[in-house]
């Protein structure tokens, strides 16, 4: 089984390292013994017509480049942050070595898989309100039924105390509003039979997200009640007139940074659930500008394109208001840059698109596509 595994890799002019490789051996028998379907949440994705594929990696991230036949697969929401359109028929798959990444290679297609830790969306996709105990600048009502002088509205202290009537001074911080329930009624039994007390939380005055970026009013937000992301938004301003998608950073129980990328389409049509998640004491909230692609050269109105996920080649150029007349169509150039910050340069025969004799050219956020001018000799 090994030997059939690294035979496909050479007859597909792959290359992998030792470390690798053992690696891929390890995933290929957990993948044989139990499979995994198709969903990118779930770590597996099956190309069912391929040409050709390479493997290459480092100490941290495995990447694989697939030549495929025929309609571009489609990407799922969970796999955009692994899978990059290279154009020309080529998808690019970047795996951290830590998800464990391997493969399957039978006649008619490649299956990948890899593993998916449930923080990474436990964390953000949670369905319940975030409930936090009580804390210093926590804002309460405290209210005892029949007993008129005893209704009113206390701050935590920055000892994390509270003054009430008879009572006096009670330690609250790190309570729950149910235990803090509890406490108040057997204080208060001590004067009244069999007290009804109405303990309400105003407001968090310890929490807070921050927003910034892309909305009229970048600031900290505090946490009056449970809040989604579309209301801290809001309540920072809103989206300016140059928002496109939002990144979300929060930290697990272990302490560990982790960060969601949001459509901003998907959040403004998700309504109560999906992408409008709960917000979280001391998140992160970045609005990103709007992507774009700028169109240079022989075109008749060089300028930035706002990035839409439909974005080709050709529908840049037609909003750059076509090629000039002493466009070279055969040599149009994407410049793109990666996560790394390198430049790549790729050459697009674009007569042959119009002619449709190939594809027509998916694009990235950033790229620059530059129209070379005709030589007369």
């Amino acid at each position: 089984m090994v030997r059939v595994l690294f035979g496909n890799f050479n007859l597909t002019g792959g290359c992998i390292s030792a470390r690798l490789f053992y690696v891929f051996i390890f995933v290929f028998f957990q993948l044989w013994e139990y499979p995994f379907s198709i969903d990118g949440k779930a770590g597996s994705l099956i190309f069912q017509d391929f040409e050709s594929f390479s493997v290459s990696g480092n100490s941290s991230n495995l990447e694989i480049k697939i030549t495929y036949r025929g309609e571009k697969p489609e990407i799922t929401q969970g796999l955009y942050n692994l899978i990059r359109d290279e154009g020309q028929n080529i998808i690019s798959i970047v795996i951290p070595i830590e998800k464990e990444p391997g493969f399957f290679v039978s006649q008619n297609s490649l299956k990948l898989n890899w593993k998916e830790t449930a923080v990474e969306n436990s964390i953000f996709f949670g369905k319940d309100p975030p409930v936090y105990p009580i804390g210093p600048g926590d804002k309460l009502s405290v209210e005892v039924y029949g007993v008129e002088d005893i209704k009113k509205e206390v701050i935590v202290d920055p000892q994390g105390y509270v003054t009430l009537p008879l009572v006096e001074r009670i330690l609250v911080q790190n309570m729950t509003l149910n235990e803090l329930q509890r406490t108040l009624e057997e204080k208060y039994s001590e004067y009244i039979q069999d007290p009804q007390i109405n303990l309400q939380l105003i407001e968090y005055g310890s929490r807070f997200v921050n927003v910034l970026g892309e909305v009229d009013s970048p600031r900290r937000i505090s946490l009056k009640k449970a809040l989604r992301l579309l209301d801290a938004i809001s309540e920072a301003g809103g989206f300016s007139a140059k928002s496109g998608d939002i990144e979300v950073q929060r930290r697990d129980s272990t302490g560990s940074l982790q960060k969601i990328l949001i459509s901003k389409d998907a959040l403004l049509s998700a309504g109560e659930g999906n992408e409008n998640i709960y917000v979280f004491d001391q998140d992160v909230i970045n609005v990103l500008p709007v992507a774009s692609v700028y169109v240079s050269g022989q075109v008749k109105n060089e300028q930035s394109i706002q990035y839409t996920k439909d974005l080709t080649l050709l529908r840049a150029i037609a909003k750059a208001g076509g090629f000039t007349e002493w466009a070279n169509k055969d040599k149009v150039i994407i410049l793109r840059t990666s996560e790394n910050g390198e430049t790549k340069s790729i050459k697009v025969d674009a007569s042959k698109i119009e002619k449709g004799k190939e594809k027509d050219v998916p694009l990235f956020p950033n790229d620059h596509i530059v129209v070379y001018e005709r030589k007369l000799f």
